[in-house]
């Protein structure tokens, strides 16, 4: 009985060390696979997108209005990669103002904006084509304008952020990038959405 117990207990001890093995090779294989078509060494990049946001706006209660919620918006963001998978970015988005409508008369106008810090990660699907994801915090900001009293309120609140999308390897120091970045927020600013498509280049 004690024998097994002993031998229990060796094989359970050396689970973690199993595991932890079988992700380091893992990491490694993935670093190997990514390294081929994109850098592998730490460096700088910058980076800027362009695309569609949309905004989950808090209608003025008790205004029989209408909220477009939809325009152009657009970020831009300095990151630091630590190696072919991981690395860390500082970013900006601006929202396309919501408009609050009655009718054809404009109630209300929105601004948004987001400043966000975030981990990436990649993860390689086919020949210079890879899985991109993002998760982090947000500082979310809005500021609604009632256009008739030229009155303006306005709230900011500490968002999570998360972000997917896929990324092509144009070089080894430039990549085309498309994704959909979300920033929760709080009751007065809502949340927001921004599809973009955008280009990262490495400074190394």
């Amino acid at each position: 009985m004690k024998n097994k117990i002993l031998i229990t207990l060796s094989v359970l001890s050396l689970l973690p060390m199993t595991s932890f093995a079988y992700l380091s090779n893992a990491i490694e294989c993935t670093r190997h696979t990514l390294s081929t078509y994109t850098l592998d060494t730490p460096h700088w990049y910058v980076a800027g997108n362009l695309g569609v946001s949309h905004l989950y706006d808090v209608q003025t209660p008790h205004l029989a209005a209408s909220v477009d919620e939809n325009g152009p918006g657009w970020d831009a963001s300095v990151g630091y990669q630590w190696n072919s998978i991981l690395g860390g970015e500082l970013g900006y988005t601006q929202y396309y103002n919501s408009r609050e409508t009655a009718g054809i008369v404009l109630i209300a106008r929105t601004s948004h904006f987001a400043v966000h810090l975030n981990a990436t990660a990649r993860y390689p699907l086919a020949y210079q084509l890879s899985v991109l994801g993002k998760l982090g915090i947000a500082y979310s900001y809005a500021q609604k304008i009632y256009q008739a009293t030229n009155v303006a309120i306005s709230s900011g609140a500490a968002s999570p952020y998360l972000g997917l999308g896929l990324d092509y390897s144009i070089t080894p120091r430039t990549d085309l990038i498309g994704q959909w970045a979300f920033v929760r927020g709080n009751n007065f600013t809502g949340s927001s959405v921004l599809y973009s498509l955008g280009v990262a280049f490495a400074i190394a």
